[in-house]
């Protein structure tokens, strides 16, 4: 393969709707936005290919599964035939060339909710899906739309975050609408404001698990480390501070932070149990921004 030769795969495990196929193509072929609109625009953007370049369509054994991967193989056969730099490689789904992407399809929002232990695994699923991806993976669709506007949402877990920018849980689980119910405020602490919205999910929605997710390089914790203090942010840091005592390290901190966030959730929700307390489960985990891992902690 030369220097300028490129070969874009698209796995239709992991691009399994229209959106996704024509935002990624845009984007990896170099294409302005725009480009990624609709299926016309796909049509020239792969015509105007000037270098060498591979499309690789992985599928599964039993043929192609989804229409959108079935009109863009299309497109594609169609502009291979007079644009002389454009081939097409079909690639059927093994162990060595597959995909290692694992499947999370949307829950149907009449389905019974998911216990904490397959609500768990769904998170640990999403994470390896993002890890491997470039682009956000979670259902967005319009007919998702028009299902949960109408039906209501039910999510499978509850997430309670920093605001910090670099941590987006839909994307760092490859969520979609309607399945994370997200709580975000800056240093993961806790107040009746975001216990109550624990609660409300948990009780109206059916919410089985709960995670307390901080993540590292968490300015907010790097602050109450270095003794910074002024303005509201010291209610903040208050909290931090009784979390994580003398602690120094950034990364210890931020665990012994979650931690103290998960007892505080357990212990509120003794004093104040809900409907269905004991099948609901609270724990900690750690957002790694250096790679996308997510780390779930162990219990002490």
């Amino acid at each position: 393969m030369s220097e300028k030769e490129r070969i874009v795969t698209i796995d239709e495990k992991i691009y399994k709707n229209k959106e996704h196929i024509l935002r990624f193509l845009a984007d990896e072929l170099g294409f302005p936005a725009y480009f990624g609109m609709n299926y016309d625009a796909l049509s020239d953007c792969l015509g105007d290919i000037c270098s060498p370049t591979t499309l690789r369509f992985i599928q599964d054994e039993e043929g192609v599964r989804s229409e959108c991967v079935q009109m863009t193989l299309q497109i594609a056969g169609n502009v291979a035939e007079w644009n002389p730099d454009l081939n097409v490689e079909i690639v059927f789904r093994t162990e060595q060339t597959g995909s290692q992407t694992e499947e999370t399809e949307p829950l149907p929002v009449d389905s019974e909710p998911l216990s904490a232990e397959q609500a768990l695994q769904r998170l640990e699923e999403g994470n390896r899906n993002y890890l491997r991806s470039e682009i956000g993976l979670g259902d967005i669709s319009m007919d998702l739309r028009r299902e949960t506007a109408e039906q209501g949402q039910k999510p499978y877990a509850i997430i309670i975050t920093c605001s910090d920018s670099r941590v987006i849980p839909e994307y760092i689980f490859s969520a979609g609408i309607g399945e994370l119910f997200v709580i975000r405020v800056a240093g993961n602490v806790l107040d009746n404001h975001q216990l109550g919205s624990i609660e409300y999910a948990a009780e109206h929605l059916g919410t089985k698990l709960v995670v307390m997710l901080g993540h590292t390089r968490c300015g907010a914790v790097s602050s109450a480390i270095a003794g910074h203090s002024g303005g509201f942010i010291d209610y903040i840091l208050k909290d931090i501070n009784e979390a994580i005592g003398g602690e120094k390290d950034d990364y210890r901190a931020s665990c012994l932070n979650i931690r103290h966030g998960v007892d505080q959730i357990r212990r509120e929700l003794m004093i104040h149990p809900i409907k269905d307390s004991r099948q609901i489960k609270v724990v900690g985990a750690i957002y790694h921004v250096e790679d996308g891992s997510v780390e779930f902690l162990k219990e002490d």
